[in-house]
């Protein structure tokens, strides 16, 4: 069965500011993939991609444990990098020339807090 996706946008005075898409992970329990997070660049700074990635760990409380992204690890991409750190995801691997030769992938992931299980005597 296919698994969907998910996706959320954020407008700032009624357009477009930004978008995310994510999707659980084939194969996994509890692990989800941020798949893409875009904001306009006049947008960018402004919160709208702190909002989005709220937005989706939000909807997925309850249901995912942990959340992975990945992204570039060229110089350009470094403010990218520096906003994931930021809104608490930690960089966990280094994939060497992955995209390209010399452009690595750098995948961050962050546990989300799980509701507690009932414990043995509570049943």
């Amino acid at each position: 069965m296919a698994r969907p996706y998910y996706a959320v946008g954020a407008e700032i005075d009624g357009e477009l500011a930004g978008w995310i898409c994510w999707g659980q992970t084939p194969c996994t329990e509890g692990t989800w993939d941020l798949y893409w997070l875009a904001v306009d660049p006049s947008a960018q700074g402004a919160g709208v991609g702190r909002s989005l990635v709220a937005e989706m760990e939000s909807r997925l409380h309850g249901q995912a444990r942990l959340i992975s992204v990945d992204t570039s690890g060229r110089a350009d991409y470094g403010p990218t990098r520096a906003f994931y750190l930021a809104v608490g995801y930690s960089a966990v691997a280094t994939v060497p020339d992955f995209y390209a030769a010399g452009d690595d992938q750098v995948i961050f992931t962050k546990t989300l807090p799980t509701p507690l299980s009932p414990s043995p005597e509570s049943s």
